[in-house]
């Protein structure tokens, strides 16, 4: 879909949809002329799509003003997570591993150093 000279207000809710990684797979808006972006948008995963680790989605191409009040991606397989920092830059959301607790990393580290000084197990 283009997109032109074309303001999304702030009770107007853009909805789209993410089917796969090749081409026509997933939507896609063409942002032309002065678009102005507000409201929500909500995107969804068509029937059993499932994202994984490093699959990146180009939801809009074009210069984007403004940006959305709300963005609800639909959620990941455990241990994915959304990364949206180029969504109002370059239009895309990105799949990465979900990040690590800093208590969970450090738990961590200390169980691998127990375990190697004393040959500890921790659970």
């Amino acid at each position: 879909m283009v997109l032109n000279d074309v303001t999304l207000t702030s009770g107007m809710t853009t909805f789209m949809q993410l089917g796969g990684k090749h081409a026509g797979a997933s939507d896609r808006i063409i942002l032309e002329g002065g678009t102005t972006l507000d409201g929500a948008l909500n995107v969804a995963l068509l029937a059993s799509f499932a994202p994984h680790k490093g699959d990146m989605f180009d939801l809009f191409d074009g210069t984007m003003n403004g940006t959305f009040q709300a963005v609800n991606l639909p959620e990941l397989r455990h241990g994915l997570a959304w990364d949206t920092t180029r969504l109002y830059t370059d239009g895309t959301v990105t799949v990465v591993p979900e990040p690590v607790s800093l208590v969970a990393g450090l738990v961590g580290l200390a169980c691998i150093g127990g375990y190697l000084k004393r040959r500890l197990i921790c659970l």
